[in-house]
């Protein structure tokens, strides 16, 4: 038989035969897995130029509660980006807080290298529930976490109340406030709900932003007329003085092409 890359009639029939039966997108069961069968060279064109796929959701729901719910898969990255990532969404997410936020950072950044370490074992059956230095550690680092994050949000939440203070602008103050003007109503979030939504920007907020800020550097070194004109900016614009809001603004080159 010569070589031929037509091989689904050979290893594959059944899908060949349901395509020809229920057309090219249809339905079928691996085991007891429902499995969608797309032979669209159309469809399957736009599924694999689709870039949402590459920041997948955990499906080991025990890792996912220990790390933060709908997390997205960790990478490990330059550590002084990671650093820099950290203390700027420490200070976005809890202001004033902010020292108590980067013990949190610290933490959760221990939590994802332990959990990766953990996903060597875990073809052995409940492998999670034996009492191995990894398993209590990762335990231990959740209590703690969701214990600074449960102390932030109330000492928060009492000044709001007793001392009349604004809630402030950070993602913290932002989900408060918006419980205070819910009142009782079903939209309002409980404090579990406001944990896991901190843990969350931590680790979409800290892989996303230093993937982009080494990328923007990896651009740069090939582009050093753009890298040129945008430390000239930054300097013309801030000088010697720390980068603010309203001055970033001002940055055209900067803001306009940070990722060309």
């Amino acid at each position: 038989m010569p070589p031929c890359h037509d091989i689904v009639p050979r290893v594959a029939p059944h899908l060949l035969n349901i395509v020809k039966e229920h057309g090219n997108v249809c339905i079928t069961w691996f085991g007891p897995v429902l499995r969608m069968v797309i032979a669209e060279p159309k469809l399957v064109r736009e599924i694999l130029s689709d870039k949402s796929g590459h920041f997948e959701k955990f499906t080991n729901k025990r890792l996912g509660k220990l790390i933060a719910l709908g997390l997205a898969s960790y990478d490990d990255i330059w550590e002084d980006f990671q650093n820099l990532t950290g203390d700027v969404i420490s200070r976005t997410s809890f202001g004033s807080s902010f020292m108590e936020g980067r013990r949190i950072f610290q933490l959760q950044a221990e939590q994802a290298e332990r959990i990766i370490k953990a996903f060597q074992y875990m073809y052995i059956p409940g492998y999670l529930f034996f009492p191995t230095e990894n398993n209590k550690r990762m335990k231990q680092i959740n209590r703690e976490i969701e214990g600074l994050l449960r102390g932030i949000i109330e000492k928060r939440e009492r000044a709001m109340e007793n001392d009349g203070l604004s809630s402030g602008n950070d993602l913290l103050g932002l989900m408060l406030q918006s419980n205070k003007e819910s009142g009782t109503s079903r939209m309002r979030m409980s404090t579990e709900d406001v944990i896991e939504e901190c843990k969350l920007f931590y680790f979409a907020g800290m892989e996303t932003t230093s993937v982009l800020l080494t990328w923007t550097l990896v651009v740069l070194g090939m582009h050093p007329e753009w890298q040129d004109r945008a430390r000239e900016e930054v300097l013309s614009v801030f000088g010697k003085d720390k980068p603010n809001f309203d001055g970033l603004g001002r940055l055209k080159t900067a803001s306009d092409h940070d990722t060309v």
